[in-house]
């Protein structure tokens, strides 16, 4: 239907119906083409709707104030994150109305990639979301006699042929969109980008909510592990996230939300969660140790030949430490895996996968 743009059942059946060459490729008998009923009683079984088409409610009011570029609308509860990751972690599943379409995907689609080596078993997943626009009208059809009466805006139920699309940001065009936010997670360290799962919110849902429900989807499609890296923007990075990703045993690699101030203290971190000495220098990262599970840093003109080439006796010395070795910080990533990750946020190591 979608290759030949026919966008009606009926004149899909009939379709099939005059042409037996084009009902042999789709895999009907061309003596007994199923009738209209059972097209849409198949798609309703795939697919359920979450609302009734033409359902009659009052409009959705869109949202009178533009966000910057790259800024996402907050979620309606700065908690619901922490609330979903608890609930999942108790054994409580989200599908919705898209768990038969997924299991499809992920038998059909997915697990042959897989089996072809299309897609790594141990592979670097990415989940991201984009706007997708209904093309139902965004405040539906007028039911009452207000405009008869010389009233232009009213709150007035109307009818709506897609229910539940909702107004969202798109954050790259800067623009609010009606429609849905597809988000999908993609194993992005093979030779082709390919999807491996993926669900359609309404469009005001925050990606960090989606990312808590397609990893729960996804752990629950692919119990096995497959996956052992989860790459993300800043939307997930919160500390529910890092717990889910901990229980599914994925290194979560999240950049860095710079909303959240560092800490403060006579060593302060930058941007990327890496230590900053006081004399402005990011300080020598001198390993992980794996028994005591903290990153241990140094000074980094006494860690350095260059840098003590360059600066001599460190100027803060007596305010930082008097000992020849230098000052030594360590860092614990249990404590605040978003600030304190393994490899270290803004290294090499962590910028390759990142950016695979």
């Amino acid at each position: 239907m979608t290759h030949l743009k026919i966008h009606s059942i009926t004149n899909w059946v009939k379709k099939l119906r005059t042409d037996r060459v084009l009902a042999i490729i789709c895999g009907f008998d061309p003596d007994d083409i199923p009738g209209v009923g059972t097209f849409y009683d198949f798609l309703s079984r795939v697919c359920p709707s979450d609302g009734e088409p033409g359902k009659i409610r009052s409009p959705h009011q869109k949202p009178g104030k533009n966000l910057k570029k790259g800024e996402k609308l907050p979620p309606k509860h700065p908690s619901v994150v922490k609330a979903l990751v608890d609930r999942i972690l108790n054994g409580r599943a989200f599908w919705g109305s898209y768990k038969v379409l997924s299991t499809l995907f992920s038998k059909i689609a997915v697990e042959p990639s897989i089996k072809m080596g299309l897609i790594e078993n141990v592979s670097i997943i990415s989940g991201d979301g984009a706007p997708v626009e209904s093309c139902s009208k965004t405040y539906g059809k007028k039911l009452c006699d207000c405009s008869k009466n010389g009233i232009k805006h009213c709150n007035c139920k109307r009818k709506f042929s897609d229910p539940s699309a909702r107004w969202g940001w798109d954050s790259y065009h800067e623009r609010y969109f009606f429609g849905y936010s597809l988000y999908v997670i993609t194993a992005s360290n093979g030779k082709y980008d390919l999807p491996v799962h993926f669900i359609l919110p309404q469009g005001n849902r925050h990606d960090s909510v989606s990312a808590i429900v397609a990893l729960a989807q996804l752990k629950t499609l692919y119990p096995k592990p497959l996956f052992s890296y989860f790459v993300s923007d800043s939307a997930c990075d919160n500390f529910a996230t890092y717990e889910l990703c901990k229980s599914y045993n994925l290194r979560p690699f999240i950049d860095l939300n710079h909303k959240n101030t560092p800490a403060d203290g006579i060593v302060k971190f930058n941007d990327n969660g890496i230590h900053i000495c006081p004399l402005g220098l990011t300080m020598s990262h001198w390993g992980y140790n794996k028994d005591r599970y903290r990153i241990k840093w140094r000074c980094p003109v006494s860690a350095s030949k260059k840098k003590k080439e360059k600066f001599g006796e460190c100027p803060m010395r007596d305010a930082c430490s008097s000992s020849s070795y230098g000052r030594v910080v360590y860092t614990y990533p249990e404590s605040n895996p978003r600030l304190f990750t393994t490899p270290p946020r803004g290294f090499n190591s962590w910028r390759d996968l990142y950016y695979w």
